[in-house]
């Protein structure tokens, strides 16, 4: 997997057993950078490039953005809809078919009779989709009570089981984590073989044999090692 933006020389390429480290020291752009990959994830238009195998493929598909690590939700809307889709799977497998199928004529027939006994003249929709039942029993994900670092790779790891191979970028993750537990994190990306991109406005690390860390200086200067 490879990411490219205007203000590198070349794409990073996201390897195994090390991290890459994109630090912007210029307040302005580094801003302008976190915008634009926000927005670009939403629409799909933008100066950012991800590749697979050469590959373009959509950031909104394929990437997911952490702002705010004390705000991780383990039931929102994105993965939550992953999780009915993977269910949904399951429900039309080779093994519970005919028992999903009898289920939903069950629960149908149920309410058009329920309908019936109504003074109203009533309709039934009677073809939808088994996730629209997931939704409605409202099922979600039980998050447990973690330390940081724990709940961060538990968080990806359910998305990688669920997604598969995508990007995770996060913003100013160190400003989070002292060392030890931004080693012991790194350590868990490597063990899982997850693509991790940290953004920073500011080098603060000492962990350099775990990181390809590229900084952009002030001036827009570029700096690799």
């Amino acid at each position: 997997m490879r990411l490219y933006y205007p203000l590198l020389s070349e794409p990073m390429l996201f390897e195994e057993n090390k991290i890459n480290v994109l630090t912007l020291e210029n307040n302005k752009e580094y801003f302008k950078l976190v915008k634009n990959l926000l927005n670009q994830i939403e629409t799909d238009d933008g100066e950012f490039i991800l590749s697979k195998n050469y590959d373009e493929i959509l950031l909104s598909k394929n990437c997911f953005v952490i702002t705010d690590l004390f705000s991780i939700k383990f039931n929102d809307k994105k993965i939550l809809n992953l999780i009915y889709k993977s269910l949904s799977k399951i429900s039309n497998n080779e093994e519970n078919y005919i028992e999903t199928i009898n289920t939903i004529e069950k629960f149908v027939s149920y309410f058009k009779d329920i309908c019936n006994e109504s003074p109203y003249d009533l309709s039934v929709n009677d073809e939808f989709d088994v996730v629209e039942i997931f939704k409605m029993l409202g099922i979600k994900i039980n998050a447990k009570q973690e330390e940081l670092t724990e709940k961060i790779i538990d968080y990806l790891s359910l998305i990688v089981e669920l997604k598969g191979n995508v990007l995770f970028v996060f913003v100013n993750l160190k400003c989070f984590l002292n060392e030890e537990n931004l080693k012991d994190f790194y350590n868990e990306i490597f063990l899982r073989k997850i693509n991790v991109l940290l953004l920073e406005n500011h080098s603060s690390s000492s962990l350099k044999e775990y990181e390809k860390n590229i900084v952009i200086d002030n001036d827009l200067c570029e700096i690799i090692y």
